[in-house]
């Protein structure tokens, strides 16, 4: 049969397991602590990059903005020359329809002219005989002195 412990037993193994349970909580803590540090300069470095990130953003922000106003610009100049491209459609559209109607006058004209020139013809022919029978009737006269 096992005796019971005596006092100081019990208290040297309460102070043993004491002395453990404290040596292992202080290499918890020291673990602990290291942990918290490197989480710390981790937080540090993440805080730091985010406020490069913040002033980047910003930054990216403005130039998108300063291009959206170029843009917008470009897009008022477009809409300006669409309707310029489009009133000159309907300047040429215009002026396409003068165009034929000049040619439709002028075809008329030539049409004309064409029979004014064979009118014009007709008569040269006639002249020219006119002026040959005149040519021999002058031959045929005698002549005065």
């Amino acid at each position: 049969m096992e005796s019971m412990p005596t006092l100081e037993e019990r208290v040297t193994t309460l102070e043993k397991n004491a002395a453990e349970s404290i040596q292992s909580l202080n290499a918890n803590v020291t673990i602990l602590l290291g942990v918290t540090q490197s989480q710390d300069q981790d937080i540090k470095r993440i805080l730091y990059r985010q406020d490069i990130m913040d002033g980047r953003l910003d930054t990216m922000g403005g130039r998108l903005g300063i291009l959206n106003q170029r843009v917008e610009k470009l897009d008022n100049r477009l809409t300006s020359v669409e309707q310029d491209v489009g009133q000159m459609k309907v300047t040429l559209a215009e002026h396409t329809t003068i165009l034929a109607e000049h040619t439709a006058t002028l075809n008329e004209h030539t049409a004309i002219l064409n029979e004014h020139t064979a009118i014009l013809n007709e008569h040269t022919t006639r002249f020219d005989r006119i002026d040959n029978l005149l040519a021999q009737i002058l031959t045929r006269l005698p002549e005065q002195a």
